[in-house]
């Protein structure tokens, strides 16, 4: 697995991608627009797959995941390891979220020529069903819609599709559940003591 190393996550608090609102070490991993991909459902935002493609094409490597022709002839950078593929991800409420985006984009504050991609419910439906798929499964909050994602399970199924192993996405969605679960169980005693409180 590639993904997830040490010192290639970064977690930044902000609304703003400028270098006055953002991590400096956030700003120079993601300057290059041949590597990375925004992930959030805009109107002009194609699949994970497609937009893999469009990195694989920029950089002009071809050592990506959906690559199955083994005569093809796949440049590998020094060391041995493939191109790196940064990913935004965009953790807040929905309306947040697009408010996030809207004003980065308004502003020209993402890299120039981002990949954006998003992620169908019924393309991952029909396409990976491996990945047990549930609506509003994070059902802590009311998402806009029951096909609309919660953010660690968008990471999952990225991280999935990127690396190509369905264990990155169980992983995370098994901690999601349990973590819901958890919540749920110790919301719904609180209620029941509060009704019991009542009577």
């Amino acid at each position: 697995m590639h993904c997830l190393l040490d010192d290639d996550v970064y977690v930044a608090v902000g609304r703003r991608f400028d270098k006055r609102n953002m991590d400096e070490r956030v700003m120079e991993r993601i300057k290059n627009s041949n590597e990375c991909m925004l992930v959030y459902p805009a109107c002009d935002a194609v699949s994970v797959e497609e937009g893999l493609a469009e990195l694989r094409r920029r950089q002009r490597v071809k050592a990506w995941p959906q690559d199955n022709d083994e005569s093809s002839n796949k440049t590998k950078l020094e060391g041995g390891s493939y191109n790196r593929v940064n990913l935004i991800f965009i953790d807040a409420t929905w309306k947040h979220a697009k408010e996030i985006v809207d004003v980065n984009t308004s502003r020209n504050l993402w890299p120039e020529d981002t990949v954006k991609v998003k992620l169908d419910a019924s393309f991952i439906r029909e396409q990976y069903p491996a990945f047990n798929f549930l609506p509003n499964r994070f059902d802590i909050r009311t998402p806009p819609t029951p096909d609309h994602l919660s953010t660690a399970e968008c990471i999952a199924m990225v991280l999935s599709i990127v690396e190509e192993n369905v264990v990155i996405y169980d992983t995370i969605v098994r901690a999601l559940d349990y973590m819901v679960d958890q919540w749920n169980s110790f919301f719904n005693k609180n209620n029941a003591e509060q009704k019991a409180c009542e009577f």
